[in-house]
């Protein structure tokens, strides 16, 4: 159980570098930085995914061993924070990225 212990006490250090993302990708003001913040968008995305499969991991093995179901708020909170963050960089890189073509283009393309 002690590797258990381990590898929730690196979970949880983990949550701290996604806290960290989320304070750079929260400063994304600028369409001309839009690539750069939605790579990290994309990058933080992936992680929370991965972190939501290893806290079911965790509780499953938890469970095995009659232990309480570890909670981690502080996962939930920066999911949910991320969510409009994620959602407005994403949508600004598909706005950066056709601009040209709306400006640009001829109408009928």
């Amino acid at each position: 159980m002690s590797k258990l212990d381990q590898e929730k006490d690196i979970f949880i250090k983990s949550i701290e570098g996604f806290k960290q993302t989320l304070q750079k990708i929260k400063k994304f003001h600028n369409l001309e930085n839009a690539n750069d913040f939605s790579a990290d968008a994309l990058e933080l995305r992936e992680q929370l995914n991965s972190a939501f499969d290893k806290v079911k991991q965790f509780n499953d093995r938890e469970a095995l061993f009659n232990q309480p179901k570890s909670e981690y708020p502080d996962l939930d909170e920066v999911n949910n924070t991320f969510k409009p963050f994620y959602d407005l960089t994403t949508t600004a890189y598909e706005v950066e990225g056709s601009f040209k073509d709306w400006t640009q283009s001829p109408l009928l393309k």
